[in-house]
């Protein structure tokens, strides 16, 4: 360790992902907790958040790209830990492109939590898609941390989540050498 450096790795770069996602986030006041979408009942309070939640209920229906634009703010901080987006309208591309890639795609809200300005949401996910012919199913959990603007509309997105798990073992060639790796570490 080097001396007056109390971290062990120490400063992320400022261009590096987690650099960006440093940046773009600020340092928020005390943590409160908040009902779960749906059952607060008052808008103001959630602002967008109940759109936000119902958008990832099911991202394979028909007008996923018209609830982006609805939810997200042109202008935006995007990460699933496999894409990252600056604008809605290619984060709508995105999720439209992959609505029809997946046969079905489920997401599970156990809890939200307001920090500030921010919100966490704790979810859990089911996927099947066909991958060479082979019906692929997968389970995940994680984490993701929202920002509203002042309209509403989310300006801060960052997933966190295993997607060697959720994703990537799956896939053929990768998903061996991810289970190999995971062995020996």
């Amino acid at each position: 360790m080097v001396a007056g450096n109390s971290s062990c790795a120490g400063s992320p770069d400022t261009n590096s992902y987690t650099g960006i996602y440093h940046r773009v986030s600020v340092e928020p006041g005390p943590e409160t907790e908040i009902p779960s979408a749906g059952e607060s009942g008052n808008a103001g309070e959630n602002g967008n958040l109940d759109a936000f939640l119902d958008l990832y209920r099911d991202i394979t229906r028909a007008d996923v790209a018209e609830c982006v634009r609805a939810v997200y703010a042109e202008s935006l901080y995007f990460s699933d830990t496999l894409k990252t987006f600056h604008d809605h309208h290619a984060l709508a591309v995105y999720l439209a492109e992959t609505a029809e890639r997946v046969e079905f795609n489920r997401v599970s809200f156990h809890r939200v939590l307001r920090d500030g300005e921010d919100y966490y949401v704790r979810w859990s996910m089911e996927t099947g898609f066909r991958l060479l012919g082979r019906q692929i199913r997968t389970s995940s959990i994680g984490m993701s941390h929202i920002r509203l603007d002042g309209q509403g509309k989310v300006k801060l997105h960052q997933d966190f989540w295993d997607n060697t798990e959720g994703f990537f073992r799956h896939l053929p060639v990768i998903g061996i050498l991810v289970g190999m790796i995971k062995r020996r570490l």
